[in-house]
This record gives C-alpha cells, structure tokens and sequence, in this order.
C-alpha cells in the first residue's frame, strides 16, 4: 500500500473517533439538562421541629431536596425566604416538607409574637380616669400607681411598677394615626413574672391607675407612700367652716375626718401652748364689824396651792335693807342645802356666821 494511501486512511480513522466523541458528549449535555429541567427543589425539615419555632436561620432548619417535575408536594415551599422569621403552627418531622399553611401569618401573630423575651401579657381592668384620659395607647410606657384602702387613716398610695410597656388596649394592638386617644376597659401590660404577681395582688386589694410617661423617660424615682395624714399636712386650702365636725372650725376633707394627728417632726419647734388660769374660790365671813375675805388658789399640785386671807375692820357698811311684805315667800338668809360656801362672784354666810340683820339687832 503506497504511503499517501496510509496517510489518508490515519486521518479519516483519527477524524471519525473525534465526531464520534464529540457527538457522544453533546448528547450527554443535552440529556442532563433536559434531565435538570424535569426536576424541582423543595424544602424538608433536618430534623424534628415543636410547634412555635420561630425560623430565624432557614439553612439551620431546612434543606433542599428535588423532585422530579410533576412528582413534588404541591403546596411545599421551594425557597429559604419564604419561611426566615416565620413561626411553625405545627410540629414537622425530619425529611417532612414544609407548607405556607404550616407557618403563623406575619399579621395574625397576636401578641406572643411581638413580646420581648422574659415577660408575661396580663390584662388589668381600667376606666378613662385611670387611662390618662384615653392617651395611653398600644406602644406606650406608663407607671402603676396602688390605692390601698384599709379605713380613713390606714389607706396609702403608692408607685407600684414603673416604665411598664403596654401591649394592647382592649383588642387593638397597634396605633391608628386617626385616633389620637382611645378609651377602654382593659389595658394589657407586658410584666416579669414578679410584676404580674404583684399586679394580681394590688388589683384584688384595692384600685390601679396608669400614669402616661415620656418615649425619651426612662428614669425610675423613688418615692414615699402617701397617706391621708400627709393630704392634710399639705392641705393649706383651708377655711372656717362652722358645721364642720371640728371643734376649731376648720373644714376637713370628707372621708378625712377622725385621722390622728401628724406626730412633730424631728428638730420642729413645738409650739407653746398658753398656761391655764388656776381655780380661785372666794370665801367671805361677816362676824360682827369684822369682814374676813379668805381667797384660795388650787392649783394642780399641792405646791401650787395657796389660801389668801383679808381681815377688813370697820362699822362704815350699809346694809341692805330690809324688803316689805308680799305675798310672795319671803328668802331666807340659810343656804339651801349643797350650796357652797364660797363662790367666785359673791358668798353666801355660813350657818356659823351672823347675817347682818342679826349684827344689827345686837348694836341696837
């Protein structure tokens, strides 16, 4: 076989081998992706997962696994957006896909779902006067104050909780721009367990109001419980008010009566009250021209007691003269029985002592 004829048949061999390769590969390219555009990928749990799990990183929960098209769940979830920051309604096991069905609603959450981490939802019952008016709404920061009614003396009011977070107000718990203000009857507060049980035990003891904070207040202060007793401490509001039950005529809020008094307050000067006058009886005896005028002073103790005596001689004394008859019954000198001797004003004579009638008929 001559050379050229060799040559010739080499290269006819070496180029049929390389169509066929390269046909062989094309149709293999062509069968893989018509393979790949018959297939779908669809999302499955890794592992078992509890009804309300939230899905904050998908790829940690779900992987992908494909299907051949037409073969595949229907309503399972293709994509790792399509469930981040979803919540499960229901529990999944492992290799199960998972639906839209399965995942809460992004707007029908409730409040579990925008509750920090750590607290408790509890409702308290309210009124317009204890809302601030109808101002305090979902969003807010408010302060608790607690009444305490224990009688007129032993009532108190104090700041309970403070920087409290109000979840809803009745069932709204998000703010409308066309309603400024919102009146209700229950207001839900977002509260560690320690505030709810104190919020429970003030509202079966006594009343609650809501005091409206600042957005940018987030201080706590301290503060006192405050009494009736430091109502009328302050109270300079006063006037005379003579059918009030006080004997000084000072008008005293309803309810507030009967309240002892605030005890002195350390380093005050007390005020001085006026001494009382002593009791001073006045005794006067009439023997003969002789007039004895005995003053006794009895004070609280014996020290303090003392007896003044004055002897006034003299005949210069008129006396009184004597009235005439009448039908009317004549007065005796003799004291009636269980009058005193002495008095404050005049005296009368003694059974010992002569009456100046009888001094007179004996100078006659």
């Amino acid at each position: 076989m001559k050379p050229k004829t060799l040559i010739l048949m080499v290269v006819a061999v070496v180029c049929g081998l390389a169509a066929s390769y390269m046909t062989s590969r094309l149709l293999a390219e062509r069968s893989a992706s018509k393979d790949e555009e018959d297939k779908v990928t669809v999302l499955v749990a890794k592992q078992n997962l509890a009804i309300g799990t939230r899905i904050t990183d998908p790829e940690k929960y779900f992987m992908e696994k494909a299907y051949i098209r037409g073969e595949e769940p229907k309503k399972a979830l293709r994509t790792f957006d399509q469930v981040k920051d979803r919540r499960l309604n229901k529990s999944l096991t492992a290799e199960q896909f998972v639906a839209a069905e399965d995942l809460y609603d992004k707007n029908s959450e409730g409040l579990a779902a925008v509750m920090p981490l750590g607290v408790r939802a509890i409702a308290i019952k309210v009124n317009p006067e204890c809302l601030a008016g109808g101002f305090v709404l979902p969003n807010s920061r408010v302060d608790v104050l607690s009444t305490i009614r224990r009688g007129d003396s032993d009532s108190y009011t104090n700041i309970l909780l403070q920087n409290m977070l109000v979840l809803a107000v009745d069932l709204t718990t998000s703010r409308d721009p066309d309603r400024p203000a919102m009146l209700a009857s229950t207001v839900t507060l977002a509260a560690k367990p320690e505030e709810a049980e104190k919020l429970a035990l003030a509202t079966s003891l006594g009343e609650l109001r809501l005091t409206l904070r600042s957005h940018n207040d987030e201080d706590l202060v301290k503060s006192n419980p405050i009494t009736p007793r430091d109502l009328v401490k302050h109270d300079t509001n006063v006037s005379t008010d003579p059918s009030s039950d006080d004997p000084n005529g000072t008008r005293v809020p309803s309810g507030l009566r009967g309240v002892p008094e605030v005890p002195t307050v350390a380093g005050a000067e007390p005020k001085e009250e006026a001494p009382k006058p002593p009791k001073t009886f006045t005794q006067i005896i009439v023997n003969g021209e002789t007039i004895t005028k005995a003053v006794h002073i009895i004070g609280d103790t014996e020290a303090e007691s003392s007896t003044k005596i004055e002897e006034t001689p003299g005949p210069e004394r008129k006396l009184t003269p004597k009235p005439e008859k009448t039908d009317k019954p004549e007065k005796t000198d003799k004291p009636e029985k269980g009058d005193k001797v002495g008095s404050d004003s005049e005296s009368t004579p003694s059974k010992t002592t002569k009456s100046a009638a009888a001094v007179k008929g004996e100078s006659k």
